[in-house]
């Protein structure tokens, strides 16, 4: 059987002028991107930042280390304790324990 002198087409090298006869990628039906949602006014949660982020940034470890002392029931937010991760407060306006030591301090305003 001769050998063909130029191959097979279907398994020569592709050339940079192939791309351009190549058909355009279609889309999966994916349509636009959308946007989230604004989180809603009434929601409490919807504000301040997140307990395990806070401790974390005021040296308690890192966030996955606090979200233990949270789960551990060890973290209070204004005398009342909290075991929900996610929970949201507001460190200028709450008061935060962990084991019962006062860790940020809502700030108070006196007036002379």
């Amino acid at each position: 059987m001769p050998a063909r002198p130029h191959g097979n087409p279907q398994s020569r090298a592709k050339s940079p002028r192939d791309a351009s006869r190549r058909p355009a990628r279609q889309s999966k039906g994916k349509g636009p991107r959308r946007r989230k949602p604004a989180a809603r006014q009434d929601n409490p949660q919807a504000h301040g930042q997140r307990l395990q982020k806070v401790l974390a940034a005021a040296g308690l470890g890192s966030r996955r280390q606090c979200e233990e002392l949270i789960a551990q029931g060890r973290v209070e937010i204004d005398r009342q304790v909290v075991t929900e991760l996610g929970t949201r407060v507001d460190p200028a306006a709450q008061e935060v324990r962990v084991d019962g030591t006062v860790r940020m301090a809502a700030a108070t305003s006196t007036t002379p």
